[in-house]
């Protein structure tokens, strides 16, 4: 694919890379200071944050900064010997704030889990040496007061309205866990893990700290589609129920595991058996599976006996009975990867073989690939069981219609496979008569268009879905880090991307280092130079504003007016009528009308014809 760049080569002349050295000594930048499109950076002892084409958005004025998430920063400022945390938007806001130190206790920000409350640490001050020792948790407002005068052991995050609260120290648990002092704090905070929390006893709070009924619990969980789990020991056995949002216990505490409520039924086992209950409490599903799983959306959910996995409907009904030892559903289908615990092939819910169990690739959403092997010649399918040609066989691509690809005139079934070296079986791997390794991996993709071919040499080259090559460069590997659009490769030391669909090379392996961060953006590290690129591997463009200067703006009106979209003068002033033409060619284009000259629009105007 052809790119041109006529009418945003002015711009991309801004910065293609963005060096560290370029703001002054002492400030630096790495990889991994990005964070939905500013970077933290620092000037001397201070931190600030910048855009990727090195405008100072947020002045450095802080001692610590963190990266963006969700709108929202985490930053510190000195404060003598304690420092004073905040979070900050995106307009350098103080969004919240720690409370105030007091004479006997510090406190600190940990994270923001909504937009009422961050967590709060709690320190205690020495008054003998003015050191800290971890105490607590609370929860802290905009205006940096506290919930209550609770200082909890664990502080969960609220989840409809509640959050999970604890109490108490568990001793003989630590000791177990080999935790102590810091990592006890922070394991209060941040642990997800039934097992591994530290308290004694749990309830609920609400938003204003008060008590959601007056039940105390020795296990409990987050609010998920209005019931919570909660446990009650015995001895050392959990029984689990559900909590509701009036705090009343709506199911008893008589389980020895739950699932969530999903779909309108809830998994439980009694420790032996597995079966399903609804939001009332009521058995639908009597328990005498050996395993279960939730629900789906159309009501159906992947259940185990003592050897076999099975498909069954709301009112327990098999639907699917398999012979295989495990199902797993290929989401928004009636697909399942089935396993027969040696290799998976792929069935749908009717029972159907769509690719006997034989070969194993790696997976990206609902793509999903199987093979089967065949003396040298290796066969490919896709989900829907379809055949990929050409076939890989051990000279490379050999033609689907190949009589040797079909021994017995079946395509996708199950075959014998090859005994690899040492009469070991190797269901990823496979050696050609050449003695090179040829495996198969799916690259990860969105889309799955695209899937590699890797020689026991480390050379790697790609092909779609069809068994044509994409591109005739042989590559030394790749980082998982593809898109639809792109895939990151290697060669030598260095990264680079090629089009995912024609194997075109974008961007040369240049950059000793790539991160694709939340928002699909890419870091591309040179030494110390940092370059950020779209989706597409483009170098991300600065917006066209009436601060661009008076040349940016002409070429943006030309170019619309070229196109049809903007009939005033060209003059270089960015008028209401030249918003109304952008938010007009937006349209056209597929593209979110905001009306704003962004780098995703000046390289969709860039491709438009007249």
């Amino acid at each position: 694919m052809k790119r041109a760049y006529s009418f945003i080569c002015i711009l991309a002349l801004v910065t293609l890379l963005l060096p560290a050295a370029a703001f002054g000594a002492g400030e630096s930048i790495t990889a991994d200071s990005y964070g939905e499109g500013l970077l933290t950076f620092r000037k001397g002892k201070k931190a600030g944050y910048m855009d990727i084409f090195g405008n100072v958005v947020i002045k450095p004025a802080y001692s610590s900064v963190n990266r963006f998430h969700n709108g929202m920063a985490l930053v510190q400022t000195s404060g003598g010997n304690y420092a004073k945390d905040q979070f900050i938007n995106r307009a350098g806001k103080v969004v919240v704030t720690a409370p105030k130190r007091t004479k006997t206790h510090y406190y600190g920000l940990c994270d923001l889990w909504d937009g009422d409350y961050a967590t709060a640490e709690i320190w205690s001050i020495s008054k003998r040496d003015g050191s800290i020792s971890p105490v607590g948790y609370n929860y802290v407002n905009e205006k940096g007061k506290l919930l209550n005068d609770e200082e909890y052991q664990y502080a969960g995050p609220f989840r409809e309205g509640f959050a999970l609260v604890g109490k108490g120290f568990s001793l003989k648990k630590a000791t177990r866990m080999s935790l102590s002092g810091q990592n006890l704090h922070w394991l209060g905070a941040f642990s997800g893990n039934d097992s591994n929390r530290i308290a004694t006893e749990y309830w609920y709070i609400d938003k204003q700290g008060q008590r959601l009924g007056s039940l105390t619990w020795s296990m409990g969980r987050d609010f998920h589609n209005g019931l919570a789990a909660v446990a009650v020991k015995a001895g050392e056995t959990l029984h689990w129920g559900f909590l509701n949002t009036n705090g009343t216990l709506q199911i008893a505490p008589e389980y020895a595991s739950v699932g969530e409520l999903e779909n309108g039924l809830i998994w439980v086992s009694d420790g032996e058996n597995y079966g399903y209950i609804n939001e009332r409490g009521e058995v639908v599903v009597p328990l005498e599976w050996k395993a279960a799983r939730s629900f789906d959306a159309e009501g159906y959910a992947v259940v185990k006996d003592e050897y076999h996995a099975k498909v069954i409907d709301r009112q327990g009904r098999v639907v699917l009975d398999s012979e295989y030892s495990n199902l797993y559903p290929v989401p928004g289908t009636d697909r399942y990867r089935a396993d027969d615990g040696i290799a998976r092939g792929l069935i749908d819910r009717s029972g159907k073989v769509l690719v006997s169990p034989a070969y194993q690739t790696s997976s990206s959403g609902a793509s999903w690939f199987a093979g089967t092997r065949y003396k040298d010649i290796l066969v490919i399918c896709n989900e829907f069981g379809d055949l990929i040609t050409p076939v890989i066989g051990s000279e490379g691509v050999i033609s689907a219609d190949d009589p040797k690809a079909w021994p017995d005139g079946t395509p996708c079934k199950k075959i014998p496979f090859s005994v690899g070296e040492g009469g070991s079986m190797n269901l990823c791997t496979f050696v050609d008569e050449e003695g090179r390794t040829l495996s198969i991996n799916m690259v990860d993709s969105m889309r799955g268009e695209a899937f590699t071919i890797r020689h026991s040499d480390g050379k790697t080259v790609f092909f779609d879905l069809d068994g044509n090559r994409l591109g005739n460069t042989e590559w030394d590997g790749l980082k998982s880090l593809s898109n639809e659009n792109v895939i990151c490769v290697k060669k030598g030391d260095f990264f680079g991307f090629i089009d995912a669909h024609t194997g075109e090379t974008l961007v040369a392996p240049q950059y000793t280092d790539v991160i694709l961060n939340d928002d699909g953006v890419f870091s591309a590290m040179l030494g110390k130079n940092a370059a950020y690129l779209d989706s597409f591997a483009r170098p991300i463009l600065p917006e066209i504003t009436k601060k661009s200067g008076k040349e940016a703006v002409q070429a943006l009106q030309q170019k619309l007016a070229d196109l049809g979209y903007y009939d005033g003068q060209v003059n270089g002033s960015f008028s209401r009528q030249l918003t109304q033409a952008i938010t007009a060619a937006q349209e056209a284009f597929g593209l979110e009308a905001t009306g704003l000259a962004d780098s995703d629009f000046q390289y969709a105007l860039e491709n438009a014809k007249p």
